[in-house]
């Protein structure tokens, strides 16, 4: 630890008034709007505003947005397109899992039971959604259930 002051980047100026930081500004195309989110990447730090917060964490995986499908409809490599837009993020969550300490086989480990425990979520809903429509059915219809 050192006693000297932090430096700051070049080009840019302390400015605190009543502990806040003020004249941040959103970075997301041209928003403008106050900036309290900041987004660290290596050489630079991304500062985007509440409405756009969540374009700040694409700017950890590379920089990119995450790509949209060429088509809207479905297509021979949609999948595959699927995946590649979803590699860096997924990379910056391994990433992410490495530096704090855990292994990779634990980090994979984890990940395939999140999709195996969003798998059953989503079959449970929709076994709900299904019992909630025959009620509704049954009770238009004047039946008990």
């Amino acid at each position: 630890m050192s006693d000297e002051p932090i430096k700051l980047a070049e080009g840019m100026t302390a400015a605190r008034q009543s502990g806040r930081i003020e004249n941040h500004v959103c970075e997301f195309d041209v928003c403008g709007k106050r900036a309290p989110f900041g987004f660290a990447k290596p050489t630079t730090i991304t500062l985007v505003c509440f409405e756009h917060r969540e374009h700040g964490d694409s700017y950890l995986a590379g920089g990119e947005m995450i790509s949209r499908p060429r088509e809207a409809n479905d297509y021979p490599d949609r999948v595959i397109d699927c995946q590649e837009a979803m590699e860096p993020g997924f990379q910056a969550i391994v990433d992410c899992m490495l530096e704090a300490g855990w292994s990779r086989g634990e980090t994979l480990q984890s990940l395939k039971r999140l999709i195996a425990a969003d798998n059953m979520t989503q079959k449970e809903n929709a076994r709900t959604e299904t019992q909630l429509a025959i009620a509704r059915a049954m009770m238009r219809a004047g039946r008990s259930f």
